[in-house]
């Protein structure tokens, strides 16, 4: 997908919310949260989903930590991973 098109669809997505076509209770979308989306769109193309048997008490460590950083989970397991990776 092009820089083009990706704007394009964070656009097209903006444009729902404000005709009231999508039913998610925002009215617009501002500025930041447009380019938010954007950039967050630009960085799943550089990202892969992988699946991982861990231990049960493991996981729910790792969910503890992110929820004392106030992190979402998978966000702070790739964190890790990338540390450990460099």
């Amino acid at each position: 997908m092009t820089e083009k098109e990706i704007k394009a669809q964070a656009l097209a997505l903006e444009m729902e919310y404000k005709s009231g076509k999508q039913d998610s209770g925002l009215h617009s979308i501002g500025k930041m949260d447009f380019e938010h989306a954007v950039k967050a769109i630009k960085e799943r193309r550089n990202r892969k989903p992988y699946t991982f048997r861990l231990p049960i008490a493991t996981v729910e460590a790792l969910k503890r930590k992110a929820g004392r950083r106030g992190v979402p989970y998978q966000t702070f397991v790739c964190a890790l991973l990338e540390d450990a990776a460099k």
